[in-house]
């Protein structure tokens, strides 16, 4: 089965998309989910460097090039139709991809708005619920509200919505 891909998105940078993912994934894997998280269609950055062995294996004609060390590992690919989507397809064996970043996405939006940085939601597309400090908002339609500090309360909203049932 295809894993499920959400996009953590907001109006501007420094709101708290990161610090937000980065408290739920542990709750998320003590649910048992294997999750994965990427930053998502940054504008450029260049992993590979130019004569190095990676540059060159892809060079050559690896489809997937990378490097790794006893701890870790990076693999770079070609996405001629989008690097997040061609990334996504090489995540099998992965229950959920948490992107952050990506607003133009197809795929189901979490936003996050920090007062101190934004007051009123993008309300994009495809958005399914909203994480925020601001004590009340004006939405057009009901949505799930969630506080920054609850990556509990975020947690089972996504395991409910998207794996009661895949799971056994």
């Amino acid at each position: 089965m295809s894993p499920v891909a959400i996009n953590f998105v907001a109006a501007q940078s420094g709101t708290g998309k990161t610090t937000v993912i980065e408290k739920l994934l542990p709750e998320l894997n003590d649910r048992g989910l294997k999750v994965a998280a990427l930053k998502g269609e940054v504008h450029h950055y260049d992993l590979d460097i130019p004569g190095k062995d990676t540059w060159r294996f892809a060079r050559a004609g690896a489809a997937v090039a990378g490097m790794t060390t006893p701890e870790k590992f990076i693999l770079i690919g070609s996405a001629t139709g989008g690097g997040t989507t061609a990334a996504i397809e090489r995540l099998h064996g992965f229950d959920l991809i948490i992107i952050e970043g990506d607003r133009k996405s197809p795929r189901p939006k979490i936003e996050v708005i920090r007062s101190a940085v934004s007051k009123e939601p993008l309300l994009l597309e495809g958005t399914i619920a909203l994480v925020t400090d601001l004590p009340a908002l004006n939405l057009p339609q009901p949505l799930p509200l969630f506080g920054l500090e609850d990556a509990a309360g975020l947690a089972n909203f996504i395991e409910d919505r998207f794996f009661k049932t895949r799971r056994p």
